[in-house]
């Protein structure tokens, strides 16, 4: 079985709208760790008033969105093949080939950026 794809840069037009909440949420956080007012508690006035039907939501929202910004980051920035055969898998990735377009440039930096905040959200859910 062999899979190839090529980079789209289509794919990073919902990147922001999908990373936006848990970016607020991780701003507001930091803010409100420093000292800079108090901007997490109207969310969680919202979510103490939707009541236990929230957590799914949250969980959707600030965990599975930003995983699915980061698939479509990483397929925009990268392209490449896999190939399946006797037992061997081979991934080769591709990156763009320099001298790197603008828009080649949006595409790392989001997938830089989405990777942090994935990151941040996978430790923040192991530390409980």
């Amino acid at each position: 079985m062999r899979l190839k794809w090529d980079a789209s840069p289509w794919l990073l037009v919902p990147v922001p709208f999908l990373a936006a909440p848990a970016v607020y949420l991780w701003v507001a956080a930091a803010l409100q760790a420093i000292g800079v007012g108090a901007p997490l508690d109207p969310f969680i006035g919202l979510v103490g008033a939707l009541g236990p039907g929230a957590r799914p939501v949250g969980l959707a929202l600030f965990f599975g969105l930003p995983a699915v910004a980061f698939a479509l980051a990483f397929f925009a920035f990268l392209g490449g093949e896999l190939v399946i055969a006797d037992w061997t898998i081979d991934a080769r990735l591709r990156l763009p080939r320099p001298p790197w377009r603008v828009i080649d440039v949006v595409a790392a930096v989001l997938l830089f950026l989405t990777t942090l905040l994935v990151l941040a959200l996978a430790a923040h859910g192991i530390s409980g």
